[in-house]
């Protein structure tokens, strides 16, 4: 019996080492030039049991030799023989690729091997032609799991060119889990700013590498995800997945309260309870992000980690005195509190000045991270509602216009009331998401009748599969047409799918066994967002004359989620296609495939030569009575055939007619239905044509200039610019360039092919997230992105930003959503505002302003607000684009910054049919500085939403 654990192949029976170890594999391709000296590539073995183990990596014999060399082990002297690794420990080997003169395969076996026990895997390294100038970021992935301590791995920045060379540094962006639980570290200075650290680059060597450590620190239960970026010239050339998995819950620790909240001046305390069964373990505790915070006495005493007494077994506790004097706005920490077996926890510790003047809401805190989370699955997160003043304060929640947030608590009926300095209570917050990418949407807390109110930011993206069968379509009744064929001769279609969601699947294929139908494969791996569709061929070939039509059944995978086209699957993700084959009694055969591909309108005429040929091993002379075109033949033209004869024609064993099929240009058309008909032997042999004459055609989103408007120094900022497919051709598309001081991010697709392509196909679009480079001192940032694409392009566009030291930031300065699908919805773009000033100011969300279209289609959180920006403090607003009819659409969000108005223009094209939504109330909801100013028909909006389709 044999298993298959995490791609190890094992053979059953005792203990099994692949219930040790976990494998993060090599990388099945590497860079290089051709020829090369060598090729790198680095392997992360992991001890998952529960003791120290011992083994040693072989490599194993192959028929022919393996051309990969030994691997040698990362950052240690020692061999690959006898290697220990305690309970939880991970080590990385690296290995090379002796050098070739041209592109070759070369797969090689390697066996963890204990005393008695081996676990074999599987590894290649495949040789690709590159640029002459070639990098490499090693390894492909970088997989850390819980453990009681920070985990560090190495990656390499590998020059593949023959001589020195600079590249512009590694960029380490956390996309998921607490802040501050990814670092990168090396010979470079490095530079941070919100969730991304930038190391400077360096020259290396001719074939020679520079190194840099990535680690993972888990502060919470949370899974922490993130990419490393190499960037060369200021693009991003390679990109590495970073995943850290959800932390353990036992042995470890609680914190009460959570958060803590204190008045001013005051003392609390936090207790710290051992839940696990640990005994004596020795916590270290830690206060980050406000000296206004001491530990107040025993255990711990002063600023920064204090190392404080021990604890005992399960349920012990120890309490941490915090203190706290603010002066006149509110001041927030973080209390980090690790102990020595087990995973940090953290908790927010708030305090403000004590207000005379009546009840003050305080609302901790003001994003909820519902994280990264799979579709359908739930994640419950905690706010706190504070009364920091005098008073009473009655409050309510107004529930997310998503109904993938739900809110318990505090409803709109039934407020909450807070009497008193220091009252709180406590609402859940729950994120299940309905569909992948950004799910993000926002809640208003509402205080006294409206005179306090605070925004609360709900960050969330889902995960998942969308399975898409491209082929055969609707217009073919989901059929597979493979027409006539004479005998032993092999007829060919393709089922075609897609997978258009962001994490990898499978599909299943099946059909019942025998003749005349194969299949290529049973099981096909869908990459996510791959810009192109996998293939499974269906082949008819017989012995006899028979005809048949085949069901073959399509079943999608447990994370696809969804399956399109709807109406082809049914609810258990099951889907049922038709093959038709009819083999008819005569020897004759038809070659090659009449398949045009798309051809694009206006190019030149293309010409596909058939031949109609009677084998040699015919017994008999065939019987040709006519040739022709027949189905929908409009664009297509038969040639005259050569040698011309006459009908009815006797084609002797061996003899061949030849012929050409020509697709004209001028006009688009889909020849999918023609046939060329061979009436033969008193049969008919149908040979199926398909093809499409289509238009290139694409643009930007923005079209003139990308403005991400102002930022305060040091912030990070990120802009969108799409490509967008508004012709019918599948385009081949490049990595977006960038010159000057920014940097372009892959969103869709996130990775390009080695050669720098992907395709996009029609009515979809490709995002590139643009950020600045880091800013030392005010002024403005410029620089081009270029976007090349065969045919339509290439297509520029200007982009700038201005760092300021004082005021009030806006960024970015229009939002551009480009082509959405009436009655869906879009992903999901953020204005930030930003206080650059050492003293407090007041900012307003005053409505949207309609331009064209309509204004009701602009989903904005929050649509009206006003608020006290502390120093350094932000406010976002979220807003998507879900039109209910086709056209153009533009409009103002209308802002007023301490005591200046500011609009950031947002535009986008609905697309398709429109909807009747007559039952809507229509507002522009303009309000004056009064916080309540159009917010009734902002209630009215949620309680009329109704839930799209997010666009991809």
């Amino acid at each position: 019996m044999v298993c298959t654990v995490i791609g190890v192949t094992i053979a059953m029976g005792a203990p099994a080492p692949g219930d040790n170890y976990e494998i993060t594999d090599w990388s099945t391709t590497t860079r290089g030039r051709i020829p090369m000296a060598i090729t790198r590539s680095v392997l992360s073995i992991r001890n998952i049991s529960s003791a120290a183990r011992t083994f040693s990596l072989v490599k194993n014999p192959m028929a022919g030799g393996c051309m990969i060399t030994d691997a040698v082990r990362i950052g240690t002297s020692s061999a690959i023989t006898n290697v220990t690794l305690q309970a939880g420990e991970q080590t990385q080997f690296e290995t090379s690729s002796l050098g070739s003169g041209a592109p070759v395969s070369q797969d090689c076996t390697w066996t963890i091997q204990e005393l008695v026990f081996a676990q074999q895997f599987d590894t290649s390294h495949t040789y690709l032609a590159v640029q002459s100038d070639s990098w490499d970021l090693q390894p492909r992935n970088l997989s850390f799991r819980p453990t009681l301590m920070p985990e560090t791995q190495t990656v390499y920045v590998q020059n593949y060119t023959s001589s020195a060379q600079s590249y512009g540094g590694l960029r380490l962006t956390q996309t998921a889990g607490a802040p501050g639980s990814l670092a990168i570290s090396g010979a470079g200075p490095v530079s941070c700013a919100d969730d991304t650290c930038e190391i400077a680059g360096a020259t290396v060597a001719a074939n020679a590498f520079a190194v840099a450590q990535v680690s993972c620190t888990l502060f919470d239960t949370n899974p922490v995800m993130g990419r490393l970026e190499l960037i060369v010239a200021n693009n991003v050339i390679q990109s590495t997945p970073i995943a850290c998995q959800a932390g353990v819950a036992t042995p470890g620790i609680a914190l009460m309260p959570s958060p803590l909240i204190l008045g001013n001046p005051t003392t609390a305390s936090v207790t710290v309870t051992a839940t696990g069964t640990a005994s004596n373990a020795v916590i270290a505790a830690e206060l980050i992000g406000d000296a206004d915070f001491v530990f107040d006495g025993a255990p711990c005493s002063g600023i920064g980690t204090q190392n404080c007494s021990p604890m005992g077994g399960a349920t012990t506790t120890v309490a941490l005195p915090i203190r706290c004097t603010p002066d006149s706005m509110t001041r927030t920490a973080m209390l980090r509190v690790t102990p020595a077996m087990g995973v940090p926890v953290m908790s927010v510790v708030q305090c403000t000045q004590t207000s005379t003047g009546g009840p003050m809401l305080l609302v901790s805190p003001t994003t909820v991270p519902g994280g990264s989370r799979a579709v359908g699955a739930s994640h419950t997160e905690s706010v706190t509602l504070i009364n920091s003043g005098a008073g009473t304060l009655d409050v309510h929640v107004v529930p997310p216009p998503s109904a993938e947030w739900t809110v318990t608590g505090c409803p709109v009926a039934a407020p909450c009331s807070l009497v008193g300095n220091g009252s709180n209570t406590t609402v859940t917050v729950t994120f299940t998401p309905a569909a992948h990418d950004d799910r993000s949407s926002s809640m208003l807390v509402v205080a006294n009748g409206g005179s306090m109110m605070q925004n609360v930011t709900l960050a969330g993206s889902g995960t998942g599969a969308v399975l898409v069968v491209t082929q055969p379509t609707a217009g073919q009744g989901y059929t597979l047409e493979l027409g006539t064929v004479g005998l032993n001769t092999p007829r060919t279609q393709t089922i075609q799918l897609r997978n258009n969601g962001n994490v990898p699947t499978n599909a299943m294929i099946g059909m019942t066994a025998g003749a005349p139908f194969t299949l290529s494969a049973t099981a096909v791996s869908l990459p996510a967002n791959p810009g192109m569709d996998s293939q499974v061929t269906v082949t008819c070939q017989s012995a006899i004359a028979l005809e048949e039509t085949r069901m073959i059944t399509i079943q999608k995978a447990a994370n696809a989620y969804r399956a399109e086209p709807a109406g082809l699957f049914d609810q258990n993700g099951s889907a049922t296609i038709s093959a038709h084959c009819k083999v008819v009694n005569t020897a004759v055969q038809i070659s090659p495939e009449l398949a045009f591909g798309e051809v694009w309108k206006g190019s030149d005429a293309v010409e596909i030569t058939t031949t109609i040929r009677n084998p040699s091993s015919a017994l008999l002379s065939a019987r040709v009575t006519g040739v022709s075109l027949v189905g929908g033949t409009q664009g297509l033209t038969l040639g005259p055939l050569v040698p011309a004869v006459s009908f009815p024609h006797m084609l002797a064993p061996g003899e061949s007619l030849m012929t050409t099929l020509t697709l004209a240009t001028a006009a688009e058309v889909d020849v999918g239905t023609a046939r060329l008909l061979v009436m033969v032997d008193g049969v008919d042999l149908e040979q199926p044509i398909s093809g499409k004459v289509v238009t290139p055609s694409a643009r930007l989103a923005p079209a003139a200039n990308l403005d991400l408007g102002t930022a305060c120094i040091g912030s990070d900022v990120r802009g969108t610019v799409m490509l967008v497919n508004d012709g019918t051709a599948t385009l081949t598309i490049m990595r977006p360039q960038m010159d000057g001081a920014f940097t372009p991010t892959y969103v869709d697709p996130s990775t390009y092919s080695i050669d720098g392509t992907a395709l996009l196909a029609p009515a979809r679009s490709a995002i590139a997230s643009v950020r600045p480079n880091m800013s030392a001192g005010p002024g403005r940032l410029e620089g081009t992105l270029t976007w090349n694409v065969a045919g339509p392009g290439p297509f520029t566009i200007d982009v700038f930003l201005s760092y300021i030291s004082a005021g009030a930031a806006v960024s970015p300065g229009a939002l551009s959503f480009g082509p959405v699908s009436v009655d869906q919805i879009s992903n999901r773009q953020t204005i930030t505002l930003e206080n650059c000033n050492p003293t407090p100011i007041d900012v307003a969300v005053q409505g949207v302003k309609q331009r064209t279209g309509d204004v009701r289609a602009w989903d904005v959180q929050p649509r009206v607000d006003t608020r006290t920006l502390a120093p350094e403090e932000k406010m976002t607003i979220s807003v998507a684009f879900a039109p209910t009819r086709s056209g153009r659409h533009a409009a103002d969000l209308q802002l007023i910054v301490g005591d200046e108005p500011r609009i950031v223009p947002l535009e986008a094209d609905g697309v398709g049919v429109t909807i009747d939504r007559s039952s809507f109330y229509a507002c522009s909801c303009q309000g004056g500085r009064t916080p309540m100013h159009g917010w009734p028909v902002v209630v009215a909006l949620v309680l009329l939403c109704v839930p799209r389709r997010r666009r991809r």
